[in-house]
């Protein structure tokens, strides 16, 4: 079951940007599929929790490096939401290293802030690229 759909209404209007977030959406709906049929601690689950957090930090990246390259204004802004984000996101690998059952707590916290920042601030930046001629 998908807990998170693309949809046009997702979309910033950058190819490139719009790919990866549906690629995180996938990720994130494995994710949840497996901590719903109960599999949460497991080992196999642990592992995509991982290939999530890493892919977070790859995008964050990507997408930093494209808004630079833009003289995106709003970039230190960004740049600080990504960087609290990965710390948080840090901590629940560390977390989950320890076999702390975080499994649903983290997939919570990606839904939540995925769903704000792409709606939001990743929205402003598309909208930016857009005039820039980025698409």
């Amino acid at each position: 079951m998908a807990i998170l759909e693309w949809s046009a209404s997702c979309s910033v209007g950058v190819a490139a940007i719009d790919a990866e977030h549906k690629h995180f959406f996938a990720l994130l709906n494995r994710l949840y599929d497996s901590v719903i049929d109960g599999s949460a601690n497991n080992a196999t689950t642990r592992a995509l929790a991982d290939e999530v957090l890493d892919y977070v930090i790859t995008h964050s990246r990507h997408e930093e490096e494209i808004l630079e390259a833009a003289r995106y204004p709003g970039l230190d802004e960004m740049r600080r939401q990504h960087a609290t984000m990965q710390a948080t996101v840090t901590d629940f690998r560390r977390r989950l290293a320890e076999n702390h059952g975080v499994t649903l707590e983290l997939a919570n916290y990606l839904l939540e802030w995925t769903l704000r920042h792409v709606l939001k601030e990743d929205k402003k930046c598309g909208a930016f690229l857009n005039a820039a001629g980025i698409r």
